[in-house]
């Protein structure tokens, strides 16, 4: 039998062990179910206290103690200074048994101490500002300065060493995307410092993917509200300024000063009662505050406490209309999930992209200006029969082009080639 014919029935049979490391907003935990499900061996490093990366946000039967493939080494701060996590090497070693390796976020830093076929799932800040080299020079331009990206990394006071080992970093990560036999990033002409980024690193042709996943399993289909006042629920978090001192992709810009000015235009010019429904999450909510004031939507609104992935399926289900961003990039895990609950999303969704990369054109209601969400919202409003059909295109959307089973063998054709 040929090496190839063996390697092929390795992997139906599921024999194949997969090592997963870094895990942005729960986003590679969704892959490594579905991955699981197909019947190979996961294990899962759960490496951050953060909750929102932590499996048990998003899935009521995960809790502590974890189930056996579900290993907690939090907190695991790949980047910190000067001395590595006391933890480190045990995650290596435990990816070292691994077969292939799904890498994100952080994680991608510790691929050349395992040498294992990775898959790149690339997130955003890990390919935008880990694998970004001008990252150091804006981290130590010259002079003494305070580290303000998510999190200080290193000391306050900036020495050769401190910067060495920031460009140590970022090469491991680059290294790490370099040498992944597949990286899976926001489609080509999406993102123009990532398509930059993969430029340099030699990401081309068909070890470049695109897939983004909805949770059709967790989020069923839910019969559509009978509101008598119209409910919008804004599930991307409170960010749009763009002050200097931060080194911030572009994803992380979600123009919700624009949805503001476009739901002040609505109310304005329309006798439709409207209930907005924001979350204070998001570093400018004080100058959203404002911008609600000046455009009068103070009654309007409903503000929610940070909530769990679990909490927002209830807010989905409720909403008769989801926004999700209006900055440039693509929409993101909060859009998918609400389409899969069915709910009609308002989004900057990149239409020519979308529809090139898929080969259809998406039931999301783009809009990437005020006028256009106010149009938008009009003729959302105005027709409940409209809301409910584009609510039911949107779960047949995602259950074509986006569930976490199609991203899983999408992976693992990448992973058996190179294993």
């Amino acid at each position: 039998m040929a090496v190839s014919q063996i390697q092929f029935l390795t992997f139906a049979k599921g024999f194949m062990k997969i090592g997963f490391l870094g895990n942005a907003n729960n986003y590679p935990f969704m892959l490594a179910r579905a991955i699981k499900s197909l019947g190979h061996d996961v294990v899962f490093v759960v490496d951050s206290i953060t909750p929102l990366n932590r499996p048990e946000n998003r899935y009521q039967e995960i809790a502590l103690p974890y189930p056996s493939w579900v290993v907690d080494c939090s907190p695991l701060d790949l980047w910190q200074y000067p001395n590595e996590p006391p933890e480190t090497e045990k995650v290596i070693q435990i990816l070292k048994e691994c077969d292939a390796l799904v890498l994100n976020e952080f994680g991608l830093a510790l691929w050349d101490r395992i040498h294992k076929p990775a898959f790149a799932l690339l997130t955003g800040t890990d390919l935008e500002i880990l694998a970004d080299q001008q990252y150091s020079d804006f981290c130590y331009p010259g002079r003494e300065s305070v580290l303000v990206f998510l999190k200080k990394l290193f000391a306050p006071k900036p020495t050769r060493s401190n910067r060495e080992h920031l460009e140590s970093l970022i090469e491991k990560q680059r290294c790490a995307i370099r040498n992944a036999a597949g990286v899976n990033y926001f489609a080509e002409g999406m993102l123009i410092n990532g398509d930059r980024l993969l430029a340099e690193l030699g990401v081309f042709g068909e070890r470049r993917t695109f897939f983004m996943m909805g949770d059709v399993e967790r989020y069923d289909y839910s019969q559509y509200p009978d509101n008598q006042t119209l409910r919008l629920f804004n599930v991307s978090r409170i960010q749009w300024k763009k002050p200097r001192q931060h080194f911030i992709c572009e994803l992380d810009y979600k123009g919700t000063d624009v949805l503001i000015r476009g739901l002040g235009m609505f109310v304005r010019e329309n006798n439709t009662p409207i209930n907005i429904v924001l979350v204070k999450k998001g570093i400018d909510l004080e100058e959203t505050y404002k911008l609600i004031a000046e455009e009068r939507l103070s009654e309007k609104i409903t503000w929610l406490e940070t909530l769990d992935q679990i909490s927002l399926y209830d807010e989905y289900k409720k909403a008769d209309v989801v926004s999700d961003h209006f900055g440039k990039g693509s929409i993101g895990m909060g859009a998918l999930d609400a389409m899969a609950t069915g709910r009609p999303v308002i989004a900057n969704c990149s239409p020519e992209i979308f529809g090139e990369a898929l080969g259809e054109s998406s039931p999301i209601c783009h809009a990437a200006a005020p006028e256009e969400i106010r149009d938008q919202l009009v003729r959302l409003a105005a027709d409940r029969e409209l809301r409910l059909r584009i609510g039911k295109l949107s779960r047949q959307y995602v259950e074509k082009y986006f569930t976490p089973e199609h991203a899983a063998r999408i992976v693992l054709k990448k992973l058996e080639h190179a294993c």
